[in-house]
């Protein structure tokens, strides 16, 4: 997976920060064995604040951001038929994109730093070209990385819905940040049989990590870290 220019640049540092755990063990089965502290997710710098009111969101709809020609799964997911939730795409929408099915809804594009345009209950990160696990390159990456997809979402202060196979899968039922699903087409099912008051205490943990990432948060205190220590290590 890595050439022997990767290996020796990723060795040179005397530390590194590392998306996940996953990634962690990766470079370990490649012979980068230097310390890493594990960063999770990126921060989202924005000065828009999403609406802290659970009754301003759609419960039964999940965002979907991103390149959409590169999405693949997408036209799988155009086979499927739901009837009780609704799916939002964001992207360029490319000129040979067809019709969506009636479940589905293309909602055009939008500044990066403009989260409150995120409205739905939910925002889906998702890649490759299977809808039941993980496949392919694209697919495969989310094992290992901290999708920016995800800090978008809970910058926008929805709650995420995961492969349970990602890298980010324990993180997010960990900290009460969203849902890991083994295929999306257990989609529906997951979000109308969710508790409500239960939707309501993980869109607070979710506002609660939206500021953290929107002011720099996750970065910042790794750095912070990264000081200490070293002043700590100084004679």
């Amino acid at each position: 997976m890595f050439d022997k220019f990767e290996i020796k640049t990723l060795q040179t540092p005397s530390e590194l920060i590392v998306h996940t755990p996953q990634m962690q063990d990766l470079f370990k089965k490649n012979g980068i064995d230097c310390p890493c502290r594990t960063l999770w997710l990126f921060d989202y710098l924005t000065e828009e604040i999403p609406c802290g009111n659970s009754n301003h969101y759609d419960y039964d709809s999940v965002a979907f951001a991103g390149a959409l020609s590169k999405s693949v799964f997408l036209k799988k997911v155009e086979r499927v038929t739901f009837n009780d939730i609704q799916m939002h795409l964001y992207g360029i929408k490319t000129e040979d994109t067809k019709e969506y099915p009636d479940w589905m809804k293309y909602m055009g594009r939008f500044s990066p730093e403009n989260v409150t345009m995120l409205t739905e209950g939910w925002g889906l990160t998702w890649d490759g070209d299977e809808i039941e696990y993980l496949h392919a390159p694209l697919g495969n990456y989310l094992r290992y990385i901290s999708s920016h997809k995800t800090s978008l979402y809970i910058a926008a202060g929805i709650p995420v819905i995961v492969s349970k196979e990602s890298a980010l899968a324990e993180y997010v039922e960990k900290n009460k940040l969203g849902i890991a699903v083994s295929s999306l087409l257990e989609l529906e099912k997951r979000i109308t049989e969710f508790d409500k008051e239960e939707y309501r205490q993980i869109r607070k943990h979710v506002m609660e990590m939206s500021a953290t990432l929107r002011a720099g948060g996750h970065l910042g205190a790794i750095l912070d870290d990264v000081v200490k220590d070293v002043k700590g290590n100084q004679p």
